[in-house]
């Protein structure tokens, strides 16, 4: 019996992995984005854009892994247009936990 494997399954498997390691990727930043603009609406925060920082943005030293930042444009009350970052999850859970930090 030969002990090697088809290689054609190999790339089948290796492709298959890397396929839901995206799939997987996506659901959390879509999670964390839900969760954003959820806690934004909830403390009065007029969230106009929220795009992913994959690097972390100005949170890359010091966030946790399961945490997600974001740069983020709000209207304030004036009607001025503000830019500035959130963070979504908690340094130990990640985005187990609904909890969103905004730095305007």
């Amino acid at each position: 019996m030969n002990s090697h494997t088809n290689p054609i399954v190999t790339a089948l498997i290796a492709g298959a992995i890397g396929v839901l390691g995206i799939v997987g990727h996506q659901f959390e930043v879509e999670r964390a984005r839900k969760m954003l603009y959820r806690q934004a609406s909830l403390q009065g925060i007029n969230l106009l854009d929220a795009r992913y920082l994959p690097l972390g943005g100005p949170y890359w030293w010091h966030k946790g892994k399961g945490q997600m930042a974001f740069a983020i444009q709000r209207r304030t009350h004036t009607g001025q247009l503000q830019e500035g970052h959130a963070i979504c999850g908690s340094k130990l859970l990640g985005l187990w936990v609904d909890e969103v930090s905004f730095n305007f």
